[in-house]
């Protein structure tokens, strides 16, 4: 199938590779003309796992490319996918122009019969309103274009398996046909079985906020319940271990840390309060959930300010707001600098294992501070916080640091480290959720 995707972020380039990869003829239009060389020279420009050799691959056998032009590429899609940021603005509403950008551009361009599939996330009622923005820019006998919302569940560090192997497809469109037909492409590239939901595209719009928005309750309550164990003396990860046998609940999104962030979950829910609140049905549980997770960094920095003086030096392990990413969009790393910074007057030295290949990702005040080693980030500092679970910092032999702190503590608000080798290290040590 010749398919066009509007954006190479996160989501479209992910959909776009593996689509490429799996046979079909993939143009993908972006409109930031430096990432579109870098993509046609098979330069990924984010850390993934497996896209850059599927990059490759299909790059090799011209099965994608890339343009800035709409009139080469949208004419070009029997699917036209979206997926353009839909960023959140300060009042909590969807900021919607990139999308009615490339809604346009599709109305002008689009071929008679094209499938529109909408993957950027979307407020409520907004698959509609492409499909009559759509049709009335096109000719009267030029207006049978389907539109579907096709919500993504992808996660950052896995996005090509989570593509390739997902718990669902989820289409939402009044066309029976168009459904059947995005079904049929998605079964052409999976690699298993997979329940397929067709439903109306306001249904399919509220699943993607409404699944994100109950993840994110879950873990404001179990970074709520790691306070808890702090004061009380108990153990968050025994507390959930246990908790997660119980199959009503499971064991999945029980880990304490520094609070949710990324480019979704704090998005979604905002999204979808401001939706509540419109429709005059609030979701309260959702409003304090989004509080306690703005609280976990006041929490941890108190922690922090019981050990450590002001004005002194700060190590941080780990800035993206999970492992596996270089992403650090709304990262409660960064809330917790700001809120140390204001109450301690402390200065960082920060190590993050994708910040040499990535560091321009960084805010330019951040990128001042990164390290290259995470044992060149500890030289004369009072303490280690570790701020993202990063799988090789588990791996790092404690005993053979250099003593170069000038005070040995470490804060592993991940707990990603094992407690008994770092307080026989010599270190003393305060994880997440431990009293």
């Amino acid at each position: 199938m010749r398919i066009t995707i509007i954006g190479a972020g996160y989501v479209g380039l992910v959909a776009a590779v593996c689509f490429a990869c799996g046979g079909h003829q993939v143009i993908c239009l972006e409109k930031d003309e430096a990432r579109c060389q870098m993509l046609s020279e098979g330069q990924c420009p984010i850390l993934e796992q497996k896209l850059p050799e599927m990059l490759t691959r299909a790059l090799s056998k011209h099965t994608i490319s890339f343009t800035t032009q709409p009139k080469e590429a949208i004419p070009h899609g029997e699917m036209i996918f979206i997926a353009v940021g839909t960023p959140s603005r300060e009042d909590g509403q969807t900021d919607l122009g990139a999308l009615f950008e490339a809604v346009e551009k599709i109305g002008k361009y689009a071929k008679n019969g094209a499938i529109v599939v909408i993957k950027s996330t979307v407020p409520l009622g907004t698959t509609e309103n492409v499909r009559q923005l759509i049709q009335d820019t096109r000719p009267t006998d030029q207006s049978t274009i389907q539109v579907i919302c096709n919500p993504e569940f992808l996660r950052e560090g896995s996005a090509v398996d989570d593509f390739l192997c997902p718990d669902r497809i989820v289409a939402g469109t009044n066309d029976p046909n168009a459904g059947e037909q995005l079904f049929d492409l998605y079964h052409s590239i999976l690699k298993r079985t997979i329940p397929c939901v067709l439903t109306s595209p306001i249904n399919a719009e509220l699943i993607k906020c409404a699944s994100n928005a109950y993840l994110a309750v879950r873990l404001s309550y179990i970074n709520e319940l790691a306070g808890l164990c702090e004061r009380a003396g108990a153990s968050i990860g025994q507390v959930t271990e246990a908790m997660g046998m119980d199959p009503r609940i499971g064991s999945e999104y029980l880990m304490a840390g520094v609070g949710y962030g990324g480019s979704c979950l704090p998005k979604d829910t905002r999204v979808l309060v401001q939706t509540a609140r419109s429709a005059g049905a609030p979701l309260t549980v959702l409003e304090s959930a989004i509080t306690a997770n703005r609280m976990v960094t006041v929490r941890l920095a108190k922690r922090v300010a019981e050990r450590i003086s002001q004005g002194e030096t700060i190590a941080i392990w780990g800035l993206s707001f999970k492992a596996g990413t270089e992403d650090v969009r709304n990262s409660p790393i960064l809330a917790l600098i700001k809120e140390l910074s204001i109450n301690l007057n402390c200065s960082f030295q920060i190590y993050d294992p994708a910040g040499c290949e990535f560091a321009s990702c960084y805010p330019k005040e951040i990128q001042q501070k990164l390290f290259t080693t995470p044992e060149k980030a500890l030289f004369g500092s009072s303490a280690l916080i570790i701020g993202t679970a990063w799988p090789q910092f588990r791996e790092i032999d404690l005993l053979a640091l250099p003593s170069t702190m000038k005070k040995r503590i470490i804060f592993d608000f991940v707990n990603a480290l094992d407690g008994k080798k770092a307080r026989y290290a010599g270190f003393e040590y305060y994880a997440c959720g431990e009293g």
